[in-house]
Protein backbone atom coordinates (compact mmCIF):
# COMPACT_ATOMS: atom_id res chain seq x y z
CA UNK A 1 0.00 0.00 0.00
CA UNK A 2 2.08 3.23 -0.96
CA UNK A 3 -0.89 5.29 -2.94
CA UNK A 4 -3.85 5.74 -1.54
CA UNK A 5 -6.17 6.30 -4.81
CA UNK A 6 -4.54 3.26 -5.88
CA UNK A 7 -5.40 1.12 -2.84
CA UNK A 8 -9.38 2.34 -2.44
CA UNK A 9 -9.61 1.55 -6.05
CA UNK A 10 -7.78 -2.30 -5.53
CA UNK A 11 -10.20 -2.86 -2.70
CA UNK A 12 -13.30 -1.25 -4.75
CA UNK A 13 -12.32 -3.93 -7.71
CA UNK A 14 -12.02 -6.65 -4.81
CA UNK A 15 -15.38 -5.53 -3.29
CA UNK A 16 -17.06 -5.22 -6.84
CA UNK A 17 -15.78 -9.02 -7.35
CA UNK A 18 -18.06 -9.81 -4.41
CA UNK A 19 -15.55 -10.48 -1.84
CA UNK A 20 -16.61 -9.36 1.69
CA UNK A 21 -12.90 -8.15 2.59
CA UNK A 22 -9.27 -7.55 1.34
CA UNK A 23 -5.61 -8.14 2.69
CA UNK A 24 -2.82 -5.54 2.55
CA UNK A 25 0.77 -4.85 3.38
CA UNK A 26 1.33 -1.85 5.72
CA UNK A 27 4.66 -0.25 6.47
CA UNK A 28 6.15 -1.81 3.51
CA UNK A 29 7.92 1.02 2.38
CA UNK A 30 9.87 1.42 5.62
CA UNK A 31 13.72 2.68 5.34
CA UNK A 32 14.08 2.15 9.08
CA UNK A 33 12.40 0.18 12.32
CA UNK A 34 10.39 3.23 13.06
CA UNK A 35 10.07 5.13 10.04
CA UNK A 36 6.84 7.37 10.80
CA UNK A 37 6.46 8.61 7.07
CA UNK A 38 6.20 5.09 6.13
CA UNK A 39 3.42 4.47 8.70
CA UNK A 40 2.02 7.90 7.79
CA UNK A 41 1.57 6.96 4.10
CA UNK A 42 0.33 3.58 4.89
CA UNK A 43 -2.89 5.07 7.31
CA UNK A 44 -3.47 7.22 4.41
CA UNK A 45 -3.61 4.27 2.58
CA UNK A 46 -5.91 2.61 4.63
CA UNK A 47 -8.37 5.33 5.63
CA UNK A 48 -8.79 5.96 1.90
CA UNK A 49 -9.79 2.20 1.37
CA UNK A 50 -12.62 2.22 4.37
CA UNK A 51 -13.93 5.60 2.85
CA UNK A 52 -13.90 3.84 -0.98
CA UNK A 53 -15.08 0.63 0.33
CA UNK A 54 -18.02 1.78 3.51
CA UNK A 55 -18.21 0.28 6.71
CA UNK A 56 -19.26 -3.42 6.00
CA UNK A 57 -16.18 -4.82 4.17
CA UNK A 58 -13.40 -6.09 5.70
CA UNK A 59 -9.93 -5.17 5.69
CA UNK A 60 -7.06 -7.30 7.41
CA UNK A 61 -3.54 -5.95 7.44
CA UNK A 62 -0.33 -8.10 7.25
CA UNK A 63 2.63 -6.40 8.13
CA UNK A 64 4.76 -9.67 7.42
CA UNK A 65 6.63 -9.77 11.29
CA UNK A 66 9.01 -6.76 10.14
CA UNK A 67 8.25 -4.31 11.80
CA UNK A 68 9.04 -3.39 15.34
CA UNK A 69 6.91 -4.35 18.16
CA UNK A 70 7.21 -0.53 18.97
CA UNK A 71 6.09 0.72 15.32
CA UNK A 72 3.10 -1.70 15.13
CA UNK A 73 1.79 -0.65 18.38
CA UNK A 74 1.91 2.65 17.46
CA UNK A 75 0.48 1.86 13.81
CA UNK A 76 -2.57 -0.28 14.99
CA UNK A 77 -3.34 2.88 17.66
CA UNK A 78 -3.61 5.17 14.36
CA UNK A 79 -5.32 2.80 12.40
CA UNK A 80 -8.02 1.69 14.69
CA UNK A 81 -10.74 4.36 13.75
CA UNK A 82 -10.86 3.05 10.49
CA UNK A 83 -11.82 -0.57 11.76
CA UNK A 84 -9.35 -3.10 10.63
CA UNK A 85 -10.65 -6.77 11.20
CA UNK A 86 -6.90 -7.81 11.98
CA UNK A 87 -3.16 -6.79 12.05
CA UNK A 88 -1.44 -10.31 11.00
CA UNK A 89 2.38 -10.77 11.95
CA UNK A 90 2.68 -7.33 13.77
CA UNK A 91 6.14 -8.18 14.60
CA UNK A 92 8.62 -11.25 14.10
CA UNK A 93 7.46 -14.09 15.57
CA UNK A 94 9.71 -15.84 18.61
CA UNK A 95 9.36 -13.99 21.77
CA UNK A 96 5.24 -15.63 23.22
CA UNK A 97 5.78 -12.82 25.65
CA UNK A 98 6.61 -9.98 23.13
CA UNK A 99 3.65 -10.93 21.13
CA UNK A 100 1.57 -10.83 24.12
CA UNK A 101 2.78 -7.48 25.17
CA UNK A 102 2.23 -6.14 21.29
CA UNK A 103 -1.24 -7.99 21.24
CA UNK A 104 -2.29 -6.01 24.94
CA UNK A 105 -1.64 -2.84 23.73
CA UNK A 106 -2.71 -3.28 20.53
CA UNK A 107 -6.34 -1.92 19.54
CA UNK A 108 -6.49 -4.00 16.67
CA UNK A 109 -7.13 -7.71 17.17
CA UNK A 110 -3.56 -9.73 16.19
CA UNK A 111 -3.12 -12.99 14.33
CA UNK A 112 -0.16 -14.98 13.92
CA UNK A 113 0.76 -18.24 13.17
CA UNK A 114 1.55 -19.01 9.68
CA UNK A 115 5.46 -20.00 10.36
CA UNK A 116 4.00 -22.03 12.99
CA UNK A 117 4.43 -25.87 11.89
CA UNK A 118 3.37 -28.16 14.70
CA UNK A 119 0.33 -27.86 17.36
CA UNK A 120 3.25 -27.86 19.99
CA UNK A 121 4.20 -24.26 18.69
CA UNK A 122 1.36 -22.88 18.52
CA UNK A 123 0.78 -24.23 22.55
CA UNK A 124 2.29 -21.18 24.19
CA UNK A 125 0.70 -18.83 21.96
CA UNK A 126 -2.27 -20.50 22.98
CA UNK A 127 -1.78 -20.90 26.58
CA UNK A 128 -1.25 -17.11 27.28
CA UNK A 129 -3.75 -15.89 24.70
CA UNK A 130 -1.45 -14.11 22.95
CA UNK A 131 -3.09 -13.35 19.78
CA UNK A 132 -7.31 -13.32 18.94
CA UNK A 133 -6.69 -14.99 15.64
CA UNK A 134 -4.22 -18.13 14.75
CA UNK A 135 -3.43 -18.73 11.31
CA UNK A 136 -2.71 -22.46 11.21
CA UNK A 137 -1.87 -23.16 6.88
CA UNK A 138 -2.82 -26.65 6.60
CA UNK A 139 0.10 -27.30 4.68
CA UNK A 140 2.36 -26.28 7.03
CA UNK A 141 1.15 -27.25 10.17
CA UNK A 142 0.66 -31.10 9.18
CA UNK A 143 -2.80 -30.94 7.26
CA UNK A 144 -6.32 -31.06 8.45
CA UNK A 145 -5.92 -33.43 11.72
CA UNK A 146 -3.18 -31.42 13.32
CA UNK A 147 -5.02 -28.27 11.89
CA UNK A 148 -8.42 -29.50 13.95
CA UNK A 149 -6.10 -30.12 17.05
CA UNK A 150 -4.92 -26.98 16.94
CA UNK A 151 -8.64 -25.13 16.59
CA UNK A 152 -10.26 -27.05 19.43
CA UNK A 153 -7.19 -26.05 21.91
CA UNK A 154 -8.04 -22.00 20.37
CA UNK A 155 -11.47 -22.18 20.82
CA UNK A 156 -10.62 -23.37 24.95
CA UNK A 157 -9.03 -20.45 25.42
CA UNK A 158 -11.32 -18.27 23.13
CA UNK A 159 -9.07 -17.80 20.20
CA UNK A 160 -10.42 -17.91 16.59
CA UNK A 161 -9.19 -18.83 13.45
CA UNK A 162 -8.18 -17.20 10.38
CA UNK A 163 -6.36 -20.10 8.62
CA UNK A 164 -3.14 -19.01 6.20
CA UNK A 165 -2.88 -20.47 2.73
CA UNK A 166 -0.73 -19.67 0.50
CA UNK A 167 -0.71 -23.06 -1.44
CA UNK A 168 -2.94 -23.08 -4.44
CA UNK A 169 -6.32 -24.99 -5.15
CA UNK A 170 -5.64 -27.97 -3.50
CA UNK A 171 -4.49 -25.91 -0.13
CA UNK A 172 -7.71 -23.33 -0.28
CA UNK A 173 -10.21 -26.37 -0.88
CA UNK A 174 -8.66 -28.31 2.69
CA UNK A 175 -8.79 -24.82 4.42
CA UNK A 176 -12.26 -24.15 2.64
CA UNK A 177 -13.29 -27.82 4.42
CA UNK A 178 -11.14 -26.91 7.36
CA UNK A 179 -13.27 -23.54 8.43
CA UNK A 180 -16.57 -25.27 7.54
CA UNK A 181 -15.68 -27.82 10.38
CA UNK A 182 -14.51 -25.33 13.03
CA UNK A 183 -17.21 -23.76 15.11
CA UNK A 184 -14.66 -20.76 15.92
CA UNK A 185 -13.68 -20.26 12.14
CA UNK A 186 -13.55 -16.46 11.93
CA UNK A 187 -16.42 -15.63 9.48
CA UNK A 188 -19.18 -13.03 9.21
CA UNK A 189 -21.26 -14.91 6.63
Amino acid sequence: MNDPEQAAQVALEVQKAGYAGAKGNPLETRTWPLDLEAMEQSITCVAAIRQAVGPHFDILLDAHGSPSPELSVEFAGKVTPFRPLFYEEPMKLGSVEALLEVSRKSPVPVATGEKLCTPAEFKPLIDATACAYLQPDIAHCGGLTPYAFIARMAAEAQMLMAPHNAGGPLCLAASLHAGAATPNFSSRR
